[in-house]
């Protein structure tokens, strides 16, 4: 929980120049997972600056966590723009960038979500996402609560 404290926290920094108000819903439990803190920075880091990017004005962010099993979920949701249905399935490949993100900003290079899920799935969690145009995204990962489930071998990048 103090990772993830920190990080939303240097999120808000951002979010205060987009006029965007992040929310972190703390969970009452403390939740030991196996991770590689830098990688697991960049993931959460990832997408919440989607979340204040593509976010609308005024618009708020949440993070919170969730225990589903043997595994700890964390959800990122925002009042944004939304993805369009037909995109939902490419968000996670490489170099994809959804249409009606593009003029919003666009210097973004289609990598940031493909880097994202290979880094939970090297921590042997799973990422998705539901989202609805105009009404925005809930971007979620989970990380595995039971060591024996974290993959020995680490491969970042497929």
């Amino acid at each position: 929980v103090d990772f993830v404290n920190k990080v939303v926290t240097q999120a808000r920094i951002i979010a205060d120049e987009y006029g965007i108000k992040i929310d972190l819903i703390r969970s009452a439990k403390n939740y030991k997972v196996r991770i590689d803190k830098e990688r697991l920075g960049i993931v959460l880091t990832n997408l919440l600056d989607n979340a204040i990017r593509y976010n609308v004005k005024e618009g708020s962010v949440s993070v919170d966590l969730e225990e589903t099993g043997k595994f700890v979920r964390m959800n990122v949701r925002d009042t944004g723009v939304g993805v369009p249905a037909g995109e939902l399935d490419k968000l996670f490949t490489k170099f994809h960038r959804g249409g009606n993100v593009v003029e919003m900003e666009p210097n973004g290079s289609g990598l940031g979500l493909y880097i994202t899920k290979n880094i939970v799935k090297s921590h042997g969690g799973e990422i998705g996402v539901e989202s609805e145009i105009g009404r925005g995204s809930s971007f979620w990962f989970t990380l595995p609560l039971d060591f024996s489930l974290v993959p020995e071998k680490q491969i970042l990048y497929e």
